[in-house]
């Protein structure tokens, strides 16, 4: 069960909440607060601290939307793989989240025996990945309308031919590393050393490792050329 404060389930990609007029009258930290449990963050204190609690708001919020078009497409067009994506999955025996790597404040009593949807590796990749290709930089920048549109027939179609959410990750992951995005960026989002860290899921990467090798000639040659050092520069988990 997903624990429920703010009116938001943990990790559930709610964006404004059931009282979504009375969430912008709010400090601005407490809105991050509120959205970051809805994002399953449980470092929202360190984000914010690097980041600024105005980048926050708006990263969370963005990730948030992306995943819920997302659950959508999969809602019309993949209901197996939509009911996935929203069920908690259940933690495997000894792979759990490393100590001191968040803030018990900030996360449900659940957290040690299941995942959100957002707490794993797919719920924390997808959207960003998605984001990579719809275009990024100061003020979204380089976002424009075609690359919107590519973006959301890539996820359409994705979701059509995908059992699995590690199969849907890669396929998303290897489509958009074809066209807009960086095969490294996408790889620091699919393969993402600080979420190993903090969820403990070794068994779902070394899942998506294999699905990549399989699936995902891009990426599979981007991870074959980097060094272990770049790879740990650029939060890359080394296998």
């Amino acid at each position: 069960m997903l624990e429920t404060r703010y009116d938001r389930e943990f990790g559930k990609s709610t964006l404004l909440g059931d009282r979504g007029d009375n969430f912008f009258g709010k400090p601005l930290e407490q809105q991050v607060l509120e959205i970051g449990w809805s994002h399953a963050c449980p470092v929202v204190d360190r984000v914010v601290k690097e980041y600024g609690p105005e980048w926050t708001l708006k990263r969370y919020a963005e990730c948030n939307f992306v995943f819920g078009l997302i659950v959508e497409s999969a809602r019309d067009l993949n209901p197996k793989l939509y009911a996935q994506l929203i069920t908690p999955t259940p933690r495997i025996k000894d792979e759990f989240p490393s100590e001191g790597r968040f803030n018990p404040n900030l996360i449900p009593s659940s957290f040690y025996n299941e995942m959100s949807p957002l707490s794993t590796p797919w719920g924390y990749a997808l959207p960003r990945v998605v984001i990579e290709q719809m275009g990024r930089g100061k003020n979204n920048e380089e976002r424009t309308q075609e690359r919107i549109l590519k973006a959301l027939d890539i996820i359409n179609e994705a979701v059509k031919t995908s059992k699995t959410p590690v199969c849907l990750l890669v396929k998303v992951a290897e489509a958009i590393s074809r066209l807009d995005a960086k095969p490294r960026a996408v790889l620091a989002h699919t393969l993402s050393e600080n979420i190993l860290l903090e969820e403990g899921c070794k068994s779902i990467f070394k899942d998506i490792r294999r699905e990549i090798e399989k699936s995902a000639p891009i990426l599979a040659a981007e991870y074959a050329s980097m060094t272990k050092a770049e790879r740990k520069a650029e939060d890359i988990i080394n296998f």
